[in-house]
């Protein structure tokens, strides 16, 4: 990845062998910092508590979805589709 600090990466997947490859590679192979939840409600508690440079969620999670996630902290979606990336809010990626 270069100089200076690692990105840090957050994914929320009820899908945790699907998290586990993800966090792997992203660890292994570009050496980002990752935090992974397989439970939507302690992945908003990490988005909240954390500064990242990307998050991604799963959107077909029961009870709280990606789409729902993304909306209560007022993310900027990457892709429109099921499988989406989001990037923090700018006024967030300061603190």
């Amino acid at each position: 990845m270069g100089n200076g600090a690692a990105k840090k990466i957050l994914i929320v997947d009820d899908d945790v062998a699907l998290m586990r490859v993800m966090r792997e590679a992203l660890t292994s192979m570009l050496r980002c910092e990752v935090d992974t939840s397989p439970k939507p409600e302690y992945g908003f508690e990490l988005a909240l508590k954390k500064t990242y440079d990307l998050m991604l969620f799963d959107f077909s999670m029961p009870m709280i979805d990606g789409a729902m996630l993304s909306h209560w902290e007022g993310l900027q979606p990457l892709c429109p589709t099921q499988n989406c990336a989001a990037t923090p809010p700018r006024h967030r990626q300061g603190r």
